[in-house]
């Protein structure tokens, strides 16, 4: 195993305002960089959704502090699996990407397209679940 990818739902605690949730965001991209964790984070209807693929310390690590922030809850872990390759490591330059604007989810769904073309099988759980929350969650 090279690689891990955990994905979660969570729901947004009612109480953060956008203020302290673009700060979270911006935090989270920048230490998810620093420890070349990719993927995306979904900002929708109050949920956030979430894909970390990396290093397999680095996720378990990074997953264990998530779970335990205060800042969301009825956290649900969807996937945790091994991985060969990172699936966003072309998308959003390599960076981890927030997804938050019609734009951001217009630009999602045509990369997820594309994956789905690329015909791996590995990926196809992650990439219905992703499909779905933008679904199902106004995504547009």
């Amino acid at each position: 195993m090279k690689y891990k990818a955990i994905c979660y739902l969570s729901n947004i605690k009612p109480s953060l305002n956008k203020g302290e949730i673009d700060d979270l965001m911006d935090f989270s991209v920048h230490q998810n960089n620093k420890r070349a964790i990719t993927g995306l984070c979904i900002l929708l209807d109050n949920h956030f959704y979430q894909i970390l693929e990396g290093e397999p310390n680095a996720v378990d690590e990074l997953f264990s502090k998530i779970k335990k922030d205060n800042r969301h809850n009825g956290l649900i872990k969807l996937i945790d699996k091994p991985i060969k390759d990172k699936i966003f490591a072309e998308y959003y330059g390599g960076d981890f990407a927030i997804v938050k604007k019609r734009v951001d989810v217009n630009k999602l769904k045509i990369y997820l397209e594309w994956l789905k073309n690329a015909n791996i099988p590995e990926i196809n759980e992650l990439l219905l679940l992703t499909e779905n929350f933008l679904k199902y969650n106004n995504g547009l």
